[in-house]
């Protein structure tokens, strides 16, 4: 019997440890769902990203697929600073697909994707002509539901980020640990502020020793970028070594394997947003020293507001957040915010099954 393609989308274009994650869990969801059906990832390639799990890729099987969908991820949406850059980045990565999918009439569901802030006029336009043409749109928080009812969208669903439904496929390491392990997460950007990220580091380990008799520190990397192999980041190592602080870095190999330190470990400190949602589902403490707005987006959900601080307000105070921090109860996932998460995965198999041909 021939197989059906389903197109997958997303954010695979490097080895970036989110981008990598969600692309693969919305991989396993078709799979369940439609077992016998051909995974194609337009312009996937193992080439920049190992462990994308796919069996085909390119624009030709797209517009031989059923159905295409997008997942979750932040580009409908933009950085910071370079607005028309990034539009026009994010217009030829993933808005020409969905274009090539209307066009070719290809059914298409967005699904836990970030919508907005846009600054980028016809790219703010583009992207609700093409929310309106979905079968479905789902969204991860509800600024992302705001922008789109503001423009227009009145039928968008809520849920939250998809990675949040983690522990139905990795049980959370919740042993006591007598000497814990803490994991320190940054990137290229943030290392490149030598005087903040000298004062957070000195205020971790600080916190750290006037709260337990001994640690390991784990500085762990979620891509290819080597942030830690940085000449900024030089004082930070000859600090630690000074200070006899029992530290191992850990460059990014596999989502699998990034996950396992993460699960092995007991305190998270990251600058990054998918590191953190992953520490949240495993049920592990985090603190997040935040550079983009969808960071304190995702914390608010899930109530974890007061260990989320913006890593330009970094001062000498921090050390004492850091000690409440290390000294709160861990963290528990609210159960209600994970079965918001399922959503993801509800809405992708109605989708799915909605089409007779590949049920």
């Amino acid at each position: 019997m021939k197989q059906k393609i389903i197109s997958l989308h997303g954010s695979y274009f490097g080895k970036n440890y989110g981008d990598i994650l969600l692309v693969n869990l919305f991989a396993k969801w078709i799979r369940s769902s439609c077992p016998n059906t051909v995974i194609n990832m337009p312009l996937g390639g193992r080439s920049t990203a190992p462990d994308l799990d796919y069996d085909t890729t390119g624009i030709m099987n797209l517009l031989r697929s059923k159905a295409l969908i997008f997942c979750g991820g932040g580009y409908f949406g933009e950085k910071p600073k370079h607005y028309q850059r990034w539009a026009m980045r994010n217009f030829i990565r993933h808005g020409i697909i969905g274009l090539l999918a209307v066009l070719f009439h290809i059914p298409f569901a967005i699904i836990g994707v970030e919508f907005g802030p846009i600054s980028s006029c016809w790219f703010r336009k583009f992207c609700i002509w093409l929310a309106k043409h979905a079968s479905v749109v789902v969204v991860r928080n509800e600024e992302s539901l705001n922008f789109l009812c503001y423009n227009g969208i009145s039928n968008a669903v809520l849920s939250a980020d998809a990675v949040l439904t983690l522990s139905d496929l990795i049980k959370p390491n919740n042993n006591h640990i007598e000497v814990p392990n803490i994991v320190i997460h940054m990137d290229i950007i943030t290392v490149s502020y030598l005087d903040s990220t000298l004062l957070l580091i000195k205020s971790i380990t600080d916190a750290a020793k006037e709260t337990f008799s001994d640690f390991n520190l784990l500085i762990i990397s979620d891509g290819t970028e080597r942030w830690f192999d940085q000449p900024s980041f030089v004082p930070v190592l000859t600090y630690l070594s000074q200070n006899k602080i029992n530290y191992k870095i850990y460059p990014y190999e596999t989502c699998q394997k990034l996950i396992d330190i993460i699960n092995s470990s007991q305190y998270i400190i990251t600058t990054k947003l998918h590191v953190g949602i992953t520490s949240l589902a495993l049920n592990k403490s985090v603190f997040s020293f935040w550079m983009q707005k969808k960071t304190p987006r995702m914390h608010k959900m899930a109530e974890n507001v007061q260990f989320c601080v913006e890593f330009h307000s970094i001062n000498e105070n921090i050390k004492d957040t850091l000690k409440s921090f290390f000294c709160t109860p861990c963290y528990k996932l609210n159960p209600e915010l994970k079965e918001k998460a399922k959503r993801n995965r509800y809405e992708l198999e109605k989708f799915l099954q909605s089409f007779s041909t590949i049920q």
